[in-house]
């Protein structure tokens, strides 16, 4: 069982396996702590502890000892007796002198000695033959041993933050490594040769001084992360084409002048980073990269965006950021999966842009020109009709705005019912005139098509056109998107313009749910007259229609809230 403090581990000793008394910041070990016969985990890290006690060995079955953040500086004698000890975390305390003690832990196969005080390392340490993990960052190391006897089964080496100028030649030869890295250091080189570390995943060379990579990095055919930021790279090996098991490659703050072009044919891809240099332009195809997800630019000198970029079909994010960009570039518009563009002026909105362009699933074509008008680089009436339509579709304000203010300019407009049709108005029993006398009313004027079959209806600039056949149908006229807008603001002054209140009441009254829809219509748009508030109440209790009846009930409530009739 755990315990997290004395009290239930003086209760349980004989049942406790794993015992945890870290940050309480003790200054000595509790002798309780020894009398745990059945203990497997120690953790005594983030105290003050000076000295770890040699009472340490009548812990047998110990496997695991957490002493980090502590101010030790040597260790125990006794602790070669515990024969199953295989994790020991030693972090943050104050060794300046390597332990000579752990390279007598047979079982030994974590160590972590990261931020102390350590110089050099003995060869001892390369007896313990099953170490599988060690972290030795954040020293003052300028060295390692020449020769370690057989660390055949290391598999991460961490090495990060110290002074190493080199790295001894048993590192290359390592047969098991996947984890090796070597983060600022003074490296200048990086001595690799063909066959060497085959079994690499992860390498880490960030913040040294390196100028070139050896052509051998090609060969590191199970390498999926690679490091290299902020060292003196003028320019990434052809070899790396090769690594065709890479997926992040992280290459900012260097001195690249041209793009790699090789890096195109890494299949695997999906992390690159290229920020912090000195590209001046991209090709204009820069690989396949089905995977590649995320791509960091910023802080180059790049002012153009090759259209290629921007049909990476997997593109999330994309940084850009202190560029010589003037505006985002009209060419990541057609980007079918790209969520996020910093760096540049108006992205956020690009991006909204975008998003509704695909839930439209709109062509390339029409978003490319609905951008353009959204951008002001064009004018409206450069756009086709049947853009614009489908423009006005989309849920953006302000390009819905710039389209209907064009079309009310515009005496008539083309419009496909089968593209255009939103739903129906209703039916009703007035007859053509009367319908006729009405929209007249709002100032809108309503004229004939010739022909008897519904093909098409224009709507702009206060005219409706509608085919005779529709009205012989019943059918009065169509709410379509591109004016509705434009109608509901002459239905409100239709109302306030109405004189006869009956005329609406019968509306109301009436037995047929278009002409209620209609009513309700009207009144919801323009508030609901005093003088036909019975006739609204009558039509709420007798609507025929679920809907029409809440409809009719809201502007009931309303009315009651209101007196004055106004929404």
């Amino acid at each position: 069982m755990k315990a997290y403090n004395l009290t239930v581990a003086r209760q349980y000793k004989d049942q406790v396996t794993e015992l945890y008394l870290h940050g309480l910041g003790m200054t000595e070990c509790p002798d309780l702590v020894f009398e745990l016969p059945q203990l497997q985990v120690l953790c005594l890290s983030g105290n003050r502890l000076q000295e770890l006690p040699e009472k340490i060995n009548s812990l047998p079955h110990l496997q695991v000892l957490d002493l980090s953040g502590n101010a030790l500086s040597s260790l125990p004698g006794q602790l070669t007796s515990l024969h199953s000890l295989a994790e020991v975390n030693l972090s943050d305390n104050q060794f300046s002198r390597f332990p000579v003690v752990l390279g007598k832990l047979p079982n030994l196969q974590k160590l972590d000695l990261s931020a102390n005080k350590l110089r050099s390392l003995p060869k001892s340490l390369g007896n313990v033959q099953n170490l599988r993990l060690l972290r030795l960052s954040d020293n003052s190391l300028r060295e390692l041993p020449a020769e370690w006897p057989s660390p055949i089964y290391l598999r991460e080496l961490h090495l990060d933050h110290n002074h190493l100028s080199a790295l001894p030649d048993w590192v290359w030869a390592l047969p098991g490594l996947q984890v090796l890295s070597i983060a600022q250091n003074r490296l200048t080189v990086f001595p690799l040769r063909t066959g060497q570390l085959s079994t690499l995943e992860i390498l880490n060379l960030q913040r040294n001084a390196l100028t070139q990579l050896p052509n051998a990095i090609g060969n590191l055919r199970s390498l999926q992360r690679l490091w290299l930021d902020h060292n003196l790279l003028t320019e990434l090996p052809v070899q790396l084409e090769k690594l065709s098991a890479l997926r992040q490659l992280s290459c900012q703050g260097n001195q690249l002048q041209q793009w790699p072009v090789h890096l195109g044919q890494l299949p695997r891809l999906e992390f690159l980073e290229l920020g912090h240099n000195q590209l001046h332009m991209l090709p204009d195809s820069p690989g396949k990269w089905p995977a590649l997800q995320q791509l960091g630019l910023q802080h180059n000198a790049l002012a153009e965006l090759p259209d290629a970029f921007a049909r990476l079909p997997r593109l999330k994010e994309l940084l850009l950021g202190r560029n010589r960009f003037v505006r985002f570039p009209e060419s990541l518009v057609a980007s079918s999966s790209l969520e996020k563009v910093s760096g540049v002026a108006g992205a956020s909105r690009a991006i909204r842009f975008m998003q509704a362009c695909q839930q439209a699933d709109l062509p390339e074509a029409y978003c490319l020109a609905l951008f353009s008008l959204c951008c002001g680089n064009i004018q409206p009436e450069s756009v086709p009709p049947e853009i614009l339509s489908q423009g006005l579709r989309l849920p953006l304000p302000s390009l819905q705005k710039t389209i209907r203010a064009y079309l009310l300019q515009r005496k008539s407009l083309p419009i496909d019912p089968s593209k255009a049709i939103v739903g129906l108005v209703g039916r009703t029993r007035l007859s053509k005139s009367a319908w006729k006398e009405r929209l007249e009313k709002a100032g809108i004027q309503m004229t004939m098509a010739p022909g008897s079959g519904p093909t098409h209806v224009i709507l702009g600039g206060g005219i409706i056109e509608i085919p005779e056949g529709w009205l012989r149908k019943n059918v009065t006229f169509l709410e379509e998107a591109t004016l509705f807008q434009y109608i509901q603001h002459k239905e409100q002054r239709y109302l306030h313009q109405l004189e006869d209140h009956g005329q609406l009441g019968r509306l109301l009254q009436s037995k047929q749910p278009g002409s209620l829809r209609l009513a309700l219509t009207l009144l919801k748009n323009g508030g609901v007259p005093p003088t036909v508030m019975t006739d609204l109440y009558l039509a709420w209790k007798t609507a025929p229609e679920p809907t029409l009846k809440k409809d009719s009930g809201t502007c009931c409530f309303y009315m009651l809230l209101n007196p004055a009739g106004a929404f």
